[in-house]
């Protein structure tokens, strides 16, 4: 029997580096510049008229992935992505991907874009109020960095693009930009000077659902993050459908999601089998895999505890609901 089941700890590794490795690779999907060209052409007013090639040519650099932080104040340029932007005393705040970009012509505009990958939809606070946040500190870390002293005027617009991966049905397939805008309180006047220096947006997906509706970026991330389709059929249906050229890098990365949902497939198959030999095939599946899980975030949460991070900030990283992590810092509190 021991032979049979594994522990939980065994499975709860297992699952636990599984999922990071499927959040990088969907970091590293997202960071193609084929993919940014088209997020950025349906999401960034300055390139909606670009041809997609055309954007791809105005992404400055080759995107990095977990090697640059960016501390405010210090001086450093602002490159890479998956930086960590901190503060002292403050709890790190990951940025999924952030590159920046130049448009062309004579009055050429530099633009400071993040990408965010949101598996989920209710996380216990908006969304939308965190991009806000992130493009708050991606303007002050300017600081020194592109503009000095008083020189306000050189301040870069940014972007904070969220990826909703699972929307709910009633939100899929709609993009929304939360910006800043001139209103006239009293009497007319036409604001001349650049302010819209900040935007949010939320592209929401419906994720192997059969729902019809939304546009071409849409479809195409949706055919690129699909966990149903296999390798063939996502290939086949980026090339025809969306003129993607299939690199090696965007052929592994889409792989990848499918191997995933094969990976998750055979593994509730084998402790499905275990378990019912033990108590019931039914039964056993589904209580092993809820306690894995259980356990699992418990251990995530008692490790950024020991962090001194903040209930919020702890449910952020864990993408969990603060209600939920409160209960579990509840029952964690009976143990000490």
């Amino acid at each position: 029997m021991d032979e049979i089941v594994k522990t939980h700890l065994a499975n709860n590794v297992e699952v636990a580096e599984v999922k990071s490795q499927l959040d990088e690779n969907a970091k590293r999907l997202l960071a193609n510049k084929q993919v940014l060209a088209w997020i950025m052409k349906y999401t960034v007013a300055e390139f909606r008229d670009y041809e997609l090639e055309e954007i791809e040519d105005c992404i400055e650099g080759e995107p990095e992935i977990g090697t640059h932080n960016v501390y405010p104040g210090k001086g450093e340029a602002i490159i890479g992505m998956n930086t960590e932007s901190k503060i002292p005393n403050e709890g790190e705040a990951t940025f999924d991907i952030r590159f920046y970009a130049i448009t062309k012509g004579k009055q050429r505009v530099k633009l400071i874009l993040n990408i965010e990958a949101q598996k989920k939809y209710h996380v216990g606070y908006p969304i939308i109020l965190r991009g806000l946040f992130y493009c708050s500190r991606m303007i002050s870390e300017q600081k020194d960095t592109e503009f000095r002293n008083d020189h306000y005027e050189d301040l870069k617009k940014v972007y904070s693009i969220w990826i909703y991966m699972d929307a709910p049905d009633y939100a899929s397939h709609t993009i929304s930009a939360y910006t800043i805008h001139h209103e006239n309180l009293y009497g007319e006047y036409e604001e001349k000077e650049r302010y819209d220096l900040m935007s949010v947006i939320a592209v929401r997906l419906a994720v192997d659902k059969e729902k019809e509706g939304g546009n071409q970026l849409h479809g195409m991330l949706e055919t690129l993050f699909s966990k149903k389709m296999s390798v063939q059929e996502k290939e086949e249906k980026l090339e025809r459908d969306f003129g993607m050229r299939m690199t090696e890098k965007v052929k592994e990365g889409a792989g990848s999601m499918c191997n995933y949902s094969d990976w998750v497939e055979e593994r509730a198959i084998e402790r499905g089998m275990a378990k019912g030999m033990a108590q019931g095939m039914a039964q056993g599946m589904a209580q092993g895999m809820a306690q894995g899980e259980k356990n699992l975030l418990i251990s995530q949460v008692k490790k950024k505890l020991d962090k001194n991070m903040t209930v919020v900030e702890i449910a952020d990283a864990l993408e969990q609901n603060v209600e939920d992590i409160n209960n579990i810092i509840e029952e964690l509190k009976k143990s000490w």
